[in-house]
């Protein structure tokens, strides 16, 4: 007889819970989603707002320098994150809606 057949934690991963329910009584349907959503959401906003504020600090140091352009990109990049942070807001809202509480 086969040791792996008598191993509990084996079988089919579509069946197993998540590692974050093991354990857990209630519906693992609920902050376990938002909750890295609203991290990288807030990360994000904080970020772009510091490279925005450095943007504003340098500007006076002219165009060409490169810390300049540097917090320019960094604003750039900050906002596209916002903007995927927001994208997935609405997503995993519209799904919430859609499913109701099976699943999300």
């Amino acid at each position: 007889m086969s040791t792996l057949a008598a191993d509990p934690w084996r079988g089919d991963l579509c069946q197993m819970k998540s590692l974050a329910c093991l354990g857990r009584t209630q519906n693992c349907s609920g902050l376990h989603v938002w909750r890295p959503l609203l991290i990288a959401l807030a990360c994000s906003i904080l970020l772009t707002g510091g490279s925005v504020f450095g943007v504003a600090a340098t500007c006076n140091y002219g165009p060409s320098r490169p810390v300049t352009k540097v917090f320019f990109w960094m604003a750039v990049a900050g906002f596209v994150v916002v903007a995927v942070c927001i994208i997935w807001l609405i997503v995993l809202a519209a799904m919430r809606m859609l499913r109701g509480n099976k699943g999300l």
